[in-house]
């Protein structure tokens, strides 16, 4: 089973804990989430800040969405955004879903749109 199908069966198995338009989102743009996901299991392996060494116990999904939006920004700068704040929170539960190691990284609030919360 590849990553993707994989995404999609977390989805279907736990609908209301995403917006209920992701799962068509995620079809058309997986390529973003795996970004999202990439990035989030790098820093999440990180272990250091300046000359401390420590684990890191928490992530900012928003910064790693805004690092994301600024790289697109730069590579294709047809002044469109293509990076909306919309899904930022649903990428960052289903990464804690489908990576072991990610769970609790990302603080998550249940949302006006749905009866979510990880």
């Amino acid at each position: 089973m590849d990553r993707k199908h994989t995404a999609l069966v977390f989805l279907d198995a736990k609908p209301e804990r995403f917006r209920k338009d992701f799962r068509s989102w995620l079809e058309q743009n997986y390529h973003i989430y795996e970004e999202f996901e990439r990035r989030a299991i790098r820093l999440a392996q990180t272990t250091w800040c300046g000359t401390a060494s420590y684990p890191l116990k928490h992530l900012g999904a928003k910064s790693i969405w805004e690092s994301m939006r600024y790289a697109s920004a730069v590579r294709e700068l047809s002044g469109e955004w293509k990076l909306n704040n919309t899904y930022t929170a649903d990428c960052a539960r289903l990464a804690m879903l489908m990576n072991p190691n990610l769970k609790g990284m990302f603080e998550t609030r249940v949302g006006p749109l749905s009866a979510r919360g990880l």
